[in-house]
């Protein structure tokens, strides 16, 4: 166990970082104590709207998945919270659990989310210092992590709404696996990914080169561990509808690309991201670059 503590929350992220840089820890725990204002210190205000975009009831367009839609899924977790903590005869602790056995069972056709468990309570009675403990199989700490704090804060400021005489908190977080990626994209969907069927035929038929080299770019430099096919689909299926507008590079390499794509997807189904997948993926984003190349000629 790797136990790390600071007197921030950005400080806590930097020891974080710095413990993951160069290898994974395991059961690694971080943990420290802060005044209620941290919650809304700059710091966590400059991750405030995309935790907010992670707590939504349904992911937003723009990310595969987000963990509000795994929380609300069965009820409204703040009466849920409010009720544990605040009307009960015993409030000490109130949990959220974002899976269960089945999600875990379906997870190789869909989405895990990392962060699982959820706990707020006040375990010695004292409603001043509120304790908020989380749970996560996988932690990405130089991107995703300082968002998981800012979810957390978030939950905390609202807590305080209901029980004003919270002044601090007790945060403590455990990871079973963090680890350090460089420009980890958090699960923010490519523009490709993003973008409607009908958008992506409407660049097609209009020949908009600028888009649709955006629309590549974006997946050149996904380096993302999901493996979607679904844009690169759509945008194959356009093109090959107006293939005569296009050089036959083009359209070849797209073709290349969406092969190695879909074979990536059945991999991943099969195992989990690792080599073999990686290598998929590279060998994707060779392909689009060479298609990217071709339409540069235009």
């Amino acid at each position: 166990m790797v136990h790390f503590t600071a007197d921030t929350l950005s400080g806590l992220v930097s020891e974080a970082i710095e413990a993951c840089r160069t290898q994974p820890q395991y059961n690694l725990v971080l943990h420290g104590e802060y005044p209620y204002a941290e919650t809304d210190s700059d710091y966590v205000g400059t991750f405030k709207q995309v935790a907010a975009d992670w707590q939504e009831p349904s992911a937003p367009p723009h990310l595969y998945f987000n963990h509000g839609e795994y929380i609300h899924r069965y009820n409204d977790p703040w009466d849920f919270l409010l009720h544990e903590l605040t009307r009960r005869t015993d409030p000490t602790r109130a949990c959220l659990s974002l899976v269960d056995m089945h999600d875990i069972l379906a997870s190789r056709e869909g989405f895990l989310p990392s962060f699982l468990l959820l706990q707020f309570g006040f375990p010695e009675g004292d409603r001043s210092v509120l304790s908020a403990s989380a749970y996560f199989r996988a932690l990405e700490v130089s991107a995703f992590l300082p968002i998981n704090i800012a979810e957390i804060c978030q939950y905390i400021r609202r807590l305080k709404e209901s029980i004003p005489e919270i002044e601090r908190f007790l945060l403590t977080i455990f990871a079973y696996k963090a680890h350090y990626v460089q420009r980890f994209s958090c699960f923010r969907k490519p523009l490709l990914e993003a973008e409607t069927p009908v958008g992506i035929s409407v660049a097609v038929a209009k020949r908009d080169l600028p888009t649709l080299r955006e629309y590549l770019e974006s997946k050149i430099h996904d380096e993302s561990s999901v493996v979607s096919a679904e844009g690169l689909r759509y945008l194959v299926d356009a093109v090959v509808k107006c293939k005569e507008d296009f050089p036959e590079a083009f359209v070849r390499f797209l073709g290349e690309a969406l092969q190695e794509m879909e074979s990536a997807e059945r991999a991943r189904k099969a195992i989990s991201y690792g080599p073999e997948v990686a290598e998929l993926n590279r060998r994707v984003r060779a392909h689009l670059a060479k298609a990217h190349d071709a339409l540069e000629q235009l």
